[in-house]
C-alpha cells in the first residue's frame, strides 16, 4: 500500500499539479504511465480535502503556459467536478446504492453466471487488458481509470454479469472506494444511470487494450503468464488458436467468451428491457 497522511497527499497534489496536470488530457487514459494525480485515496479518507485541490488546480490555470495545458487544467477539473456530481446525485437518490437509477420497462435479463463472474474477479478472463487491471486491483487496492471502465463494461455487457456484484467486488477491494463515485461507476458501465454509457455502445475490449496499452507494458507488468510475450501477440489474443496460444503463453487462459457474440446478446437484452 502507498505510503498516506496529509503530508504525502500535498507532496502528490503539489507534484501534480507542478507539471503532470499540464499533460494530463493527453496522458490520464494510458494505465503504464504515471498521466493521473492518484489522490482518490487521499480525497476518500480525508487526507486532502476537494477545495484544497480545487484551489491548486485554480493556481496551476492560473499559471499554465498555453491554450493546451489550460484545456489539460480544465479537463482535470471536470473530473473533479463528476466526482462532486455524483456524490449529489446519491445524496438525493440514496436508493441508487441498490436500485437502478433508470427505470427499464421490463427487468434486465442478467445471466449472472457463478463461474464467469469468478473469472473475472480472480483475472482470468483471457481479454489481457481486463485480466491485468483485476490483477492490479487484487495487487495494490488500486485501479488505472480507464482500465475500471473496460473492466465494468465487460462485467455488465460481455458477461451479463449485474452492476450490483462488480459494485461489491470493488467496495471490497479499493482502498478509494467511495460509495457515490462507484455506485455512479457502475451504472454509467452498466447504462442504468444517470448520464449513463448508452446500452449499444460497448467497450471492446480487445481494442481498448491496443489503444491504450500499445506496448503492452500495463498488461505485462501485471499478467504474469504473458511477459515474455510480443504486445502484438498479447493484443491478438482472442483471435489466436489454442495452439497459437499454448506454444507462447501456455498458463494463461484462452477467452472464456466470444466478445462478438456477447455483444449482441448485450444489445438484444437491454433492447428487450427496454421494450423494444
Amino acid at each position: 500500500m502507498p505510503d498516506a497522511g496529509q503530508s504525502v497527499a500535498r507532496e502528490r497534489l503539489e507534484a501534480f499539479c507542478a507539471g503532470p496536470i499540464y499533460a494530463y488530457a493527453a496522458e490520464r487514459d494510458y494505465p503504464a504511465r504515471d498521466g493521473t494525480s492518484r489522490l482518490s485515496a487521499h480525497l476518500k479518507f480525508g487526507t486532502v480535502g476537494i477545495r484544497t485541490v480545487w484551489a491548486a488546480t485554480e493556481d496551476a490555470l492560473a499559471a499554465a503556459a498555453g491554450d493546451d495545458e489550460r484545456a489539460s487544467v480544465e479537463e482535470y477539473q471536470s473530473q473533479l467536478a463528476w466526482r462532486e456530481f455524483y456524490a449529489h446525485v446519491l445524496r438525493f437518490n440514496p436508493e441508487t446504492v441498490a436500485e437502478n437509477y433508470v427505470e427499464y420497462d421490463r427487468p434486465i435479463e442478467w445471466r449472472n453466471d457463478p463461474a464467469e463472474l469468478a473469472a473475472w474477479k480472480a483475472g482470468d478472463t483471457g481479454y489481457p487488458i481486463v485480466d491485468a487491471g483485476m490483477c492490479q486491483l487484487l495487487e495494490e487496492a488500486w485501479m488505472h481509470n480507464r482500465v475500471r471502465m473496460v473492466v465494468a463494461s465487460f462485467l455488465t455487457k460481455d458477461l451479463l454479469v449485474d452492476w450490483r456484484e462488480g459494485y461489491r467486488h470493488f467496495r471490497a477491494h479499493l482502498a478509494d472506494h467511495d460509495t457515490a463515485n462507484d455506485v455512479g461507476g457502475w451504472q454509467w458501465a452498466a447504462s442504468t444511470g444517470t448520464d449513463a454509457q448508452p446500452y449499444f455502445r460497448i467497450f471492446n475490449p480487445t481494442t481498448q487494450g491496443a489503444r491504450y496499452d500499445p506496448d503492452a507494458a500495463y498488461i505485462r507488468e501485471y499478467v504474469p503468464a504473458l511477459r515474455g510475450v510480443e504486445p502484438a501477440t498479447i493484443h491478438a489474443w482472442p483471435d489466436l488458436d489454442d495452439g497459437e496460444r499454448t506454444a507462447v503463453a501456455p498458463d494463461y487462459p484462452a477467452p472464456i467468451v466470444d466478445h462478438a457474440e456477447r455483444r449482441e446478446a448485450a444489445i438484444e437484452a437491454f433492447r428487450t428491457a427496454r421494450g423494444g
